[in-house]
């Protein structure tokens, strides 16, 4: 923005520490945010040490061209101008720009802000909501604008030309034809005022013009529309909150509607969407590199290596993966994918992938992996697994775990997975194919499925009595164990069977075979399930004599919370 220099004063008594000066952000405004810092809160310094122009203090923010007119950041209590207004009410620090419709020879007044997501959205990937805040704080008389949302794929280190005016070129056109969607626009109207305004759109990743390769940036800025009148305001945004809405259900890790977490799994939409260690490949498949193939695509790189005509894989011809090319006689992993996904914390998820072995004739190093992960607690590490084809070209080797997240104290976390692939064997090949990445999240059965009745025999002479619990049929492919504890009067354990092995058969074992039962004692006999497409869950009834009478009375424990089980892919 175009300020007046005595501002300049005013912000040399700005504090560094833009969090302290700002007032205390919230972390968790926005759970399962794909934008990066959408409140603007994370700062590589104070927003108010530039009078203008700094919107690339903020991590993850930047210019959207070279040089020339950006968006500007403050603080809640600064000022961009005298004859300005602050937003209301205070939200820590503010992004703010000229939004403006017109059609002038100058791009003095074209602003705007380019964010880099958190990952990349595909396409056809399902539908996302957009929300963010917008205030007026420029005064005067003038008429309605127009903000333009815009999806950009953007790889490069070089950012587009500034533009030569306010209509030349488009946001299009400004990083070349493909790669620029636009997602949605938001009218300010001109009675618009400096109180927060919640904006929304939405959009699907099967709209036309969506890039092929996804988007990983979005663009803020004024439309491509040219508006009548003084189409022209100075607008403060804050709180960008971008989404999934819908996702694309599917069979994933063999279980049935189900959503990936995990974009551009299967690698249809290409290199992207993931991290490596390794380089692209250029003009040649040499060792140290990655390319994304299909079948024929890797066959013409190597003739031993898989062919999509030949090779078929549950049920389908196989279609593009990922080719890494590993080295050999060097020292320890190296990352061949990574990706970082967000995921609710106490909760368990399934992670599921295929594995190719891309021999060599001679010599051939079998590649061999490990999955690092970071649960939000302790960095973790599955594995080695050994990739062996017996010499098949067409073998995959499919791999299967379960990922618990412990409880923790926001609601959800950031998960990097990443699988690595070891270059410490001595010889030829460790050529690894990687394909069909899933991160599904795990549900538990519904206790209508997992709850158990019971019959009870009287109490004989000797004081004991039985317990067999009425079992329901479970779904295919749904495990369970029983456990029963001894409780004192407030719930406490005294002793335990743990989780019996003897109770772990099929057909169900309801009648806990060689456990004595005493009436003078408290029970809590507990049902934990779990399978390939659900999580842990128990559900438990306790069991007491009552005082008045010589039976025994059993009621579901309400209060029991089941632990959580980690890895629990039994």
């Amino acid at each position: 923005m175009k300020k007046i220099i005595f501002l300049m004063m005013l912000f040399a008594f700005c504090k560094v520490n833009a969090q302290q000066f700002c007032g205390k952000p919230d972390p968790n405004f926005c759970p399962g945010n794909v934008f990066t810092n959408g409140n603007f809160e994370t700062l590589n310094g104070s927003p108010d040490a530039r009078p203008d122009e700094d919107i690339n203090v903020a991590k993850g923010w930047s210019p959207i061209w070279q040089s020339g007119s950006l968006a500007d950041l403050y603080c809640q209590s600064t000022l961009p101008n005298p004859s300005f207004l602050l937003p209301v009410p205070g939200s820590g620090v503010y992004a703010s720009m000229w939004i403006s419709n017109r059609n002038t020879n100058s791009a003095l007044y074209r602003e705007g802000m380019f964010n880099k997501l958190q990952s990349t959205i595909t396409s056809n990937s399902g539908s996302y909501t957009f929300n963010f805040n917008t205030a007026r704080l420029s005064t005067g008389q003038v008429t309605s604008v127009e903000i333009g949302i815009y999806g950009v794929s953007f790889t490069g280190t070089t950012l587009p030309a500034p533009p030569t005016t306010e209509i030349s070129p488009t946001n299009l056109n400004l990083f070349g034809a493909g790669n620029v969607v636009l997602l949605g626009v938001i009218t300010v109207p001109a009675g618009a005022n400096n109180t927060w305004a919640n904006q929304t759109i939405s959009f699907n990743t099967s709209m036309a013009g969506f890039p092929a390769a996804g988007i990983n940036h979005i663009l803020i800025t004024k439309s491509d529309n040219v508006l009548p009148g003084l189409a022209q305001m100075y607008i403060a945004f804050d709180n960008f909150c971008l989404r999934v809405a819908t996702e694309i259900t599917g069979n994933f890790c063999g279980c049935a509607n189900t959503v990936n977490l995990i974009k551009n799994g299967s690698f249809e939409s290409g290199a992207t969407g993931f991290t490596s260690k390794f380089t692209p490949m250029t003009k040649s498949f040499v060792p140290g590199t990655y390319t994304v193939v299909d079948g024929d695509g890797a066959r013409a790189l190597c003739a031993n290596w898989l062919n999509a005509a030949a090779c078929g894989r549950e049920g389908k011809v196989i279609n593009k993966f990922l080719a890494v090319n590993g080295q050999t006689g060097q020292q320890g992993p190296l990352t061949a994918w990574g990706q970082s996904v967000t995921v609710e914390t106490g909760k368990d998820y399934k992670l599921c992938f295929n594995l190719g072995n891309l021999r060599q004739c001679c010599f051939n190093v079998d590649p061999k992996i490990t999955i690092v992960y970071n649960d939000g607690v302790e960095q973790r590490t599955l594995g080695p697994i050994t990739v062996s084809t017996n010499n098949n070209p067409c073998n995959w080797l499919s791999y299967t775990t379960v990922i618990s997240i412990p409880p923790g104290a926001t609601p959800t976390i950031n998960l990097p997975i990443n699988i690595n692939l070891d270059q410490s064997g001595l010889g030829d090949g460790n050529d690894l194919a990687i394909d069909d990445i899933s991160l599904i999240k795990l549900s538990p059965l519904p206790s209508a499925v997992t709850d158990f009745g019971e019959t009870i025999s009287s109490i004989d002479a000797s004081g004991n009595y039985t317990i067999t619990t009425n079992c329901s049929a479970l779904p295919a492919g749904v495990s369970y164990v029983w456990e029963v504890q001894e409780i004192d009067n407030a719930g406490n354990v005294l002793s335990s069977t743990g989780e019996y092995p003897a109770w772990h058969a099929n057909p169900l074992s309801c009648n806990f075979s060689g456990y004595t039962f005493t009436a003078n004692k408290r029970y809590r006999i507990i049902r934990g399930t779990w399978g390939e497409c659900n999580s842990w869950s128990a559900v438990a009834h306790t069991y007491s004599k009552e005082i008045s009478s010589n039976r025994i009375t059993a009621q579901k424990d309400v209060n029991y919370k089941a632990p959580q089980k980690q890895n629990n892919n039994r």
